[in-house]
């Protein structure tokens, strides 16, 4: 607490305030904000910058003190940003620089920086992790490059000469591929590249990253696993390569080809249960091809007949503590596929008035967040999903309600639904075991 240094102004969300903000702060003493008068004694002075969704991992550059931040998308697009202080970075009227869920309600003196890169959802990368900027002695080829790569796909990239920005394609390179990870490190004493695969429950290692891997054949950073399911449920597979751009996909179910299963993520479509036998994945790319190793599904007893599980009631929820929190158990020693639904708009179809107009809703394990999603935006999966375990209809995409599908290991888990724009009303939140 230095001196000179302000207490913070009053808020609702401020429980405690044994707390300074620094006095050079860039939101104290504001008198506007996207072009619009606010009052500065209502300002939130402990904010340094704005406009960004979900940032999932953020480091500084030891030798920059540069602040980078992977922030995770909507619908469309995952980005990077160099956080600086006082700076908007756009949500919710753009997403990446595409038009966001506000884009509508731009104030004429909103101004935002953009990413210094983005990727779009098309080739199956839907979740940034953002990285750091690599200063180990290990790898000399990746000395001073940004290192970041995506949960979803498990690619994980490098940037080089990062100060240039925004990013070229040139700079960007795979380096390695490990789907479920959610951080890069490095440890300081060898300068070794360390990933925490949460899906594998490993601290993995690079081995022998190089930006030479970018240009040639195929080669296997992660190998599908194999696995028990229930029968009737779903199951995924994930292929990760590096190697030459573009890497096509096709998976094989004891060696016949899968129509549709080309992605190096296998989930199985329209909540379609998995097929018991030998799975392979083959990856081809200008320079080669290499099959995977194979990777078994194995059935076992019947599982249950999707339901609704009434976890919490219908209940109003706002911001901050106001927020509803449901629990529920993942109960056996099987993975299970579950449809978690954070309803407020679509609640008007059964009659429900002052329905919370936009829900954000998250899902945690223990005090980590494993997901969250503001607005399912009519994505088909989830409507797939829906329809096989009977839930009611929502309305016409775009639709702010929030919906996540996810594999879940057994354990305990909770749901908070939550106005993601200060707004409070009516809501609910369901699960749904998919079959």
């Amino acid at each position: 607490m230095k001196p000179g240094n302000l207490v913070p102004n009053p808020h609702l969300g401020v429980t405690n305030t044994q707390y300074l903000v620094p006095a050079d702060n860039p939101f104290v003493n504001a008198t506007s904000f996207n072009g619009l008068p606010v009052n500065p004694s209502q300002v939130r002075t402990e904010f340094w910058a704005v406009g960004l969704r979900n940032p999932f991992r953020m480091a500084f550059d030891p030798t920059t003190n540069a602040l980078w931040a992977g922030d995770v998308g909507l619908n469309s697009e995952e980005e990077i940003d160099v956080i600086t202080a006082g700076s908007n970075y756009g949500w919710n009227y753009l997403e990446g620089t595409l038009p966001g869920p506000a884009a509508a309600s731009t104030p004429p003196g909103f101004a935002s920086v953009p990413p210094v890169w983005e990727y779009t959802h098309a080739q199956g990368d839907t979740c940034i992790i953002g990285g750091l900027v690599y200063r180990g002695a290990k790898f000399p080829e990746l000395a001073g490059a940004y290192l970041f790569g995506d949960y979803t796909s498990g690619r994980i990239w490098a940037a080089q000469s990062p100060a240039t920005q925004p990013f070229a394609p040139s700079q960007v390179s795979l380096i390695a591929a490990s789907a479920g990870f959610t951080d890069i490190t490095v440890q300081p004493g060898t300068g070794d590249i360390l990933l925490a695969n949460l899906a594998a429950g490993l601290i993995q290692r690079i081995v022998g990253a190089a930006s030479s891997a970018a240009s040639g054949p195929p080669t296997a950073a992660a190998q599908p696993l194999s696995q028990t399911v229930a029968a009737g449920s779903t199951a995924s597979l994930s292929f990760g390569v590096t190697g030459a751009q573009p890497v096509t996909y096709q998976w094989m179910l004891n060696g016949a080809p899968l129509a549709g299963a080309t992605s190096s993520l296998l989930l199985f479509p329209g909540g379609a249960g998995a097929e018991a036998g030998t799975y392979t994945c083959l990856a081809t790319n200008a320079a080669g091809s290499l099959v995977s190793a194979p990777a078994t599904v194995t059935l076992s007893e019947t599982g249950a007949v999707g339901r609704l599980q009434n976890i919490s009631t219908r209940a109003v929820a706002g911001t901050g503590v106001n927020a509803m929190v449901a629990g529920f158990v993942v109960g056996g020693t099987l993975s299970k596929t579950v449809l978690i639904r954070g309803a407020g708009p679509s609640l008007a179809a059964l009659g429900v008035s002052g329905f919370l107009k936009d829900p954000l809703l998250s899902l945690y394990s223990g005090q980590s967040v494993l997901a969250s999603n503001q607005g399912w935006g009519g994505d088909p999966k989830v409507a797939s999903v829906a329809a096989s375990v009977g839930a009611f209809s929502w309305g016409a995409a775009p639709t702010a309600d929030s919906a996540l599908v996810m594999t879940l290991p057994p354990g305990n888990y909770t749901a908070s639904v939550s106005g993601a724009t200060g707004d409070s009303g009516v809501s609910l939140i369901e699960v749904y075991e998919v079959p």
